[in-house]
């Protein structure tokens, strides 16, 4: 599948940024599935649809510099409008932690992973 989320996304997720995925085709299509919210229209994710790993680089190179290039005004509403969307997606992962099952062989680790997942890190 796709859709195989690292810690580097579910680091922009837990602070709450918006996010461009560098990965496999079609991963933001899958990640939705999963019930998170993408960018579009904020960010242009053409790019998730491209096979050809070069022309999707230089779409995700493409728009950072759109991005980087807007009016502050621009910049500013792009911001708050995905940070909407970043605080659908925080929801998500704490639901989704707090519907985690252990399976039963590593029952062993629950008092770890309950410790550090379920309490917040500062």
């Amino acid at each position: 599948s796709p859709a195989f989320p690292t810690e580097k996304t579910y680091k922009a997720i837990a602070c709450n940024r918006p996010f461009i995925v560098i990965s496999t085709p079609e991963f933001l299509k899958e990640f939705r599935q999963m019930g998170y919210k993408t960018f579009h229209p904020y960010i242009n994710e053409i790019y998730d649809t491209l096979e050809n790993q070069d022309d999707r680089m230089k779409a995700i190179v493409d728009e950072i510099n759109r991005i980087s290039k807007l009016p502050q005004d621009e910049y500013t509403s792009l911001i708050a409008e995905c940070e909407k969307i970043a605080e659908h997606n925080m929801r998500v992962l704490k639901q989704a932690q707090e519907d985690f099952i252990l399976q039963p062989e590593f029952e062993w680790m629950e008092d770890i992973l309950i410790e550090n997942w379920r309490t917040p890190q500062l």
